[in-house]
């Protein structure tokens, strides 16, 4: 988060839910409408189940192609190898 503060939310338990949540990530980080923001049906959980994302990994997909993958390390995100990925592909 923009300024270290933690981040606490329920599990969703619909596609509205993880919607609602895609869309608060792409608002408090300011991303464009060039990046698509995917989830999964919490009912069916395809891409869990392929990729085993859970529970902090994030991944990049462009053009059907995993561009970017992040790992965890002492169960917290670093987001910064992400957000220099993002700068790189659409600020070059």
């Amino acid at each position: 988060m923009p300024d270290n503060e933690i981040v606490s939310v329920k599990q969703p338990r619909h596609v509205s839910e993880r919607l609602a949540l895609a869309q608060r990530f792409v608002e408090t980080f300011g991303l464009g409408p060039e990046l698509k923001i995917l989830v999964d049906d919490p009912l069916i959980n395809a891409f869990e189940a392929a990729y085993a994302p859970w529970p902090l990994r994030i991944y990049v997909i462009e053009n059907g192609k995993i561009e970017y993958i992040s790992y965890p390390k002492n169960c917290t995100q670093d987001t910064e190898g992400l957000k220099a990925w993002l700068l790189r592909r659409f600020h070059t």
